[in-house]
């Protein structure tokens, strides 16, 4: 099982934070989290030290900059069987990626929803 994630903000973090506890806590061999970059990564071997795997969306690589995070959100949508997101506001780029998955059938759950 694959975690993919991104680094653009702290949604991001806290959900590689969250698997990473939930891996060791429950010794769950199986899965591993893929940080998956839109542009080519300096400190790969830093971030090898936290995530399982680190790759390059090479959609998101041969795309113009200013596209390159949405692009990458695509192809992870694509790639994605369910897509856990934190989604208070109707615009943004993980609004987008949301709405993209939604278009494709495929599940999203919104932690934001579920909080009172």
């Amino acid at each position: 099982m694959e975690f993919l994630v991104g680094r653009n903000g702290d949604f991001d973090r806290m959900a590689a934070s969250a698997v990473r506890s939930a891996k060791r806590e429950l010794d769950y061999g199986n899965s591993e989290i893929v940080y998956v970059a839109e542009r080519h990564v300096r400190n790969i071997a830093e971030l090898e030290q936290y995530y399982d795997r680190v790759e390059v969306c090479s959609e998101a690589a041969n795309s113009h900059f200013k596209a390159a995070i949405q692009t990458r959100n695509k192809a992870m949508v694509e790639r994605s069987d369910m897509v856990i997101c934190c989604i208070e506001h109707n615009f943004g780029g993980a609004y987008t990626a949301v709405k993209y998955a939604i278009k494709l059938g495929k599940k999203v759950v919104n932690v934001a929803q579920d909080q009172v």
